[in-house]
């Protein structure tokens, strides 16, 4: 019975501690930068929970779906329990409008092409007039009649050219346009405590 008790004290605590590990939010509009990182430092860099631009990193362009399925694991978040990719083709101006970014781990990879990504801290959902983690404002035809606040939000312009990775943390807000015809690979990843902890 000790034992039992012990364990579940054990397994209390490690959730406990998880829990506000992953719900904790850095809204600093600080930006790191590495080349081609390695595994530890990728994973020590992300654990910052800032914006980060990763660079030089080269996908081959033949077979892509095979060069995915071997390379993107790398990325993943360690105890990986779910993830996914999806290759983004848009034409030149392709425009979204502002979404939550509500994946434990997200990156975009610049295969082809130049894409503008604005990015919000969580500060700023207040002025993002939100319905269900998505915002009406599109960035770039503002209706600052119907949505006046957006005037007060500050966010952060990121430019991110071929075999450049961009992470934006968990709990921002991000849009993004394409400069030119763009090629992007979206891809995520939940560990094992991030999939059931986070508050989303």
């Amino acid at each position: 019975m000790k034992r039992i008790i012990f364990i579940i004290v054990i397994i209390s605590i490690i959730l406990y501690f998880q829990y506000n590990y992953i719900n904790k939010i850095n809204n600093s509009y600080e930006i790191l930068q590495y080349e081609n990182p390695k595994k530890n430092i990728l994973e020590n860099v992300l654990q910052d929970k800032l914006i980060s631009i990763f660079t030089n990193i080269n996908f081959k362009w033949d077979n892509i779906n095979n060069e995915i399925v071997n390379n993107l694991y790398y990325y993943n978040i360690p105890l990986t329990i779910e993830s996914n990719h999806n290759i983004i083709n848009e034409p030149k101006y392709t425009t979204h409008l502002i979404e939550k970014q509500n994946k434990y781990r997200r990156l975009f990879y610049i295969l082809k092409g130049t894409k503008r990504f604005f990015i919000f801290n969580n500060n700023q959902q207040k002025y993002l007039y939100l319905k269900n983690n998505s915002s009406p404002i599109n960035l770039w035809n503002q209706d600052l009649e119907k949505y006046p606040l957006i005037k007060e939000s500050k966010y952060i312009e990121i430019i991110c050219r071929e075999n450049t990775m961009l992470y934006i943390p968990y709990n921002f807000y991000y849009t993004s346009i394409s400069d030119n015809d763009s090629i992007t690979i979206d891809f995520y990843s939940e560990s094992i405590f991030s999939k059931f902890l986070k508050n989303n």
